[in-house]
């Protein structure tokens, strides 16, 4: 018999928990390799304060609330409510010391939050640099009310015309120089044409002409008007204006999603939405109001394209090379045409939340890169025009990062002055120390860096300019006192991106021996940074001795995929022929060993299941490099696999074949500079070289190099190679020959050396 209290009871209690709503919980799932992840993450140590929060966007969700505090029960915290993004950094340093975070989200129906995160535990470290953003709203209130707003405020325009016979003469007077060039022969106009017959197949070679065509035509109408503006701009020329508005008028008939649209093609639209933008805000007292209404309406249209490409995506999964440009492009956008068009506002401030809490993704705080110097280059460059751009309109100066303040270090210790170009990734056999000297002095100015100018000053070759009004920006930049970089050390370990320079001298490449070795613990063989980890490239003697091979005949291409993607063009070892997953997030590995003196540098590899196929289960690799003459390179590499493979050691040169007598006298030459490689260990290898690639370059590219494989025979579950590399200066005496003895605990290399103690290196057995 029940009780009819007890029963009316358990029903009013069954009926409030129906009818409550049930709480929704966050997605709190963990981060994949191609995603930013939730950060600081757990056990993190911030190197910047105060740090960025990243959470995982919550689906149809319409704001978010952020707490972080020094409590374990978060009493003392710190609640930020109402966020319309993923993406938070407070406008205060953090103190030193440990902290934790968590978010929530509100959805977009209802009128309950959902459970708060998981809690986050990160630690501010005692030295972090101090790398707060005012509010958002505060930034906002910093852009001019009126134009220009671009490299220069209304009020900045005084001082440049009053200093275009001093400060400014130099970029003025290249800038009139181009002018009447323009104003002689001006850019065509004309739409640029959509792809075509043969042209609509990706990839082909009348793709990849029409592709790039398009986007230098849209790049030289556009910079045209850019700079015709801006010269009307500062001293009234009537014929450079009357120019300028004509090219612009004339764009702006362009279909905005057609041939120069930048979903259609995003090289073309990218400079077209930037050039633009500036073209507009010089020129905006010469327009009309129905003229600056057919402009807003063109970028309205542009801009909103690229905001629904990269956003909200760009906060959460940022790893799209280009994406990585056109967010301060659309930067450039809305700043031009903030408070003209209603989404001008919500364009930067999603520009503004990038910046400070996804940029850059592909640094890390140390200065690496992980795109090689030549895509540094061209995305720093880039960057670095916006960050004037938002020095003067926003008040904020990028070289508060450490990053910036750090990215000079990047081509310092790889571009040694008269070398050729030796670095990693795509296009990075294109570049010349000389290619880097403009942008060190920019970046020596702001980081007021000694060694950097130094760096800047020392290559001969002439300056790569600007366009006139970013010089004019910069112009006032104290340069700091150059400084050779010999009191620091000539080696340097960039943690984040999984790259070791070591350099017997910074000073000069016709005295340097250089080791550069790749093992990426965070980005693995994605985008342009696509090279084997474990893999390095020596340098000697201002020549390129052995490489990374290939040179990218398009990206994507077949040549590309499978050779350049894949480890055989790698100073490396392949397995079966099998390459480490090529293009993935995954295939990441850790340098696990660095240190350097001024006689011997040494860094150790260490990767696990990383190759295609999964055989291998562990690949350690350790170079050390004597910078002490005789120079010399001392390679030990062990690997194990499952089940019995075997193991192909890769070695790639440029412009002689190799001479192979037997294993133990492989020779190299190079112009100025030639090598002995020994294979000390395994005997019996099996070496063979070849020119060919496979498959071949094309698109009417001519490449020639010569690619080395010592082989073992007999299939085993292990490796271990002992190779001794001497490079030396063609020409003199050839170094002497290393030996190889047993010992109760492994192996000992002796290097004999005439008039010196021999060097000695020991291999403990196992790994």
């Amino acid at each position: 018999m029940h009780c009819p209290i007890l029963l009316a009871l358990a029903t009013a209690i069954a009926t409030a928990h129906a009818a409550a709503p049930r709480q929704q919980s966050f997605d709190d799932r963990p981060a994949t390799a191609a995603e930013w992840g939730a950060r600081p993450a757990d056990g993190s140590v911030c190197l910047e304060t105060p740090p960025a929060f990243v959470w995982r966007p919550q689906p149809k969700s319409r704001s978010y609330d952020l707490q972080y505090a020094q409590a374990a029960d978060f009493s003392d915290a710190v609640t930020v409510t109402g966020l319309a993004r993923n993406v938070y950094r407070p406008s205060k340093p953090l103190a030193a010391g440990t902290w934790r975070w968590r978010a929530r989200a509100w959805p977009a129906k209802g009128k309950s939050p959902t459970g708060w995160s998981a809690p986050r535990i990160f630690t501010v470290a005692p030295d972090a640099a101090p790398c707060p953003l005012p509010p958002i709203g505060s930034l906002l209130g910093n852009v001019p009310a009126g134009h220009p707003r671009l490299f220069m405020r209304p009020e900045t325009l005084a001082a440049y015309r009053a200093g275009l016979a001093t400060t400014y003469a130099e970029p003025w007077t290249r800038l009139k120089a181009i002018c009447r060039k323009l104003l002689k022969k001006p850019p065509p106009t004309a739409e640029p044409p959509l792809y075509t017959g043969p042209e609509t197949v990706s990839h082909s070679e009348a793709w990849k002409k029409r592709w790039w065509g398009n986007a230098r035509y849209s790049y030289s109408a556009t910079q045209a008007a850019s700079i015709l503006a801006f010269r009307w701009l500062i001293d009234g020329d009537a014929a450079s204006g009357a120019l300028a508005k004509r090219i612009l008028l004339d764009v702006l008939k362009w279909n905005p999603k057609g041939a120069s649209g930048y979903r259609y093609n995003d090289e073309a639209g990218m400079p077209y939405f930037s050039y633009i933008s500036r073209t507009y805000s010089f020129l905006h007292g010469m327009l009309s109001e129905e003229e600056r209404n057919a402009c807003r309406e063109v970028m309205r249209v542009r801009g909103n394209e690229m905001f629904r490409h990269l956003y909200p995506r760009i906060l959460w999964t940022p790893y799209a090379s280009h994406s990585q440009r056109a967010w301060h492009y659309l930067g450039e956008g809305a700043l031009a045409f903030y408070g003209e068009l209603p989404e001008a506002r919500l364009w930067l401030e999603h520009v503004i939340d990038t910046y400070a809490c996804v940029y850059p993704v592909w640094g890390d705080p140390d200065g690496g890169w992980q795109e090689g110097t030549s895509y540094w280059s061209s995305y720093t460059g880039r960057f670095l025009r916006w960050n004037e751009t938002m020095r003067q309109s926003l008040g904020v100066n990028a070289f508060e990062k450490p990053f910036y303040a750090n990215a000079g270090d990047y081509i310092l210790y790889q571009e040694i002055p008269g070398g050729r170009g030796p670095g990693f990734a795509d296009c990075a056999n294109a570049t010349r120390a000389g290619f880097f000297a403009e942008l060190m002095r920019v970046l020596a100015a702001h980081a007021q860096n000694p060694y950097w100018q130094w760096h800047a000053e020392a290559d001969a070759s002439a300056r790569r300019h600007e366009d006139a009004y970013v010089e004019f920006a910069r112009a006032a930049l104290p340069v700091p006192a150059a400084k050779p970089p010999t009191d620091i050390p000539q080696a340097k370990h960039f943690r984040g991106t999984g790259l070791v320079a070591m350099n017997k001298t910074l000073l000069d490449a016709s005295n340097n021996v250089q080791v550069l070795f790749k093992c990426s613990p965070t980005f693995g063989t994605v985008s342009h940074g696509y090279d084997a980890n474990n893999s390095f490239n020596l340098n000697a003697f201002g020549e390129r001795l052995f490489v990374h091979s290939g040179e990218r005949d398009c990206y994507g291409s077949p040549f590309h995929r499978d050779w350049m993607w894949h480890t055989k063009s790698c100073n490396s070892v392949t397995v079966d022929g099998a390459s480490q997953i090529r293009h993935s997030y995954a295939c990441t590995g850790t340098i696990t060993g660095f240190t350097t003196t001024p006689d011997c540098d040494t860094v150790t590899g260490t990767l696990g299941d990383v190759y295609e196929g999964g055989n291998v289960t562990r690949f350690v690799r350790t170079m050390h490099l004597r910078k002490t003459f005789p120079e010399a390179v001392l390679i030990i590499d062990r690997l194990e696999t499952k089940s019995p493979a075997t193991f192909e050691w890769r070695l790639h040169t440029t412009k002689e074949p190799f001479s192979v007598p037997h294993q133990h006298a492989v020779s190299a030459k190079c112009g100025n500079a030639s090598a002995v490689v020994d294979f000390l260990w395994p005997d019996n290898l099996s070496i063979s070289q070849t020119d060919a690639f496979d498959p071949p370059i094309a698109y009417g590219l001519k490449l020639v190099q010569h690619h080395l494989t010592a082989a073992t025979v007999q299939p085993a579950t292990n490796a271990l190679f002992v190779t001794l590399i001497a490079p030396y200066r063609t020409g003199t005496t050839c170094p002497p020959k290393a030996e190889l003895e047993r010992t109760d605990s492994g192996f000992r290399v002796t290097w004999p050396v005439s008039n010196a103690a021999p060097w000695l290196v020991d291999i403990p057995s196992g790994n």
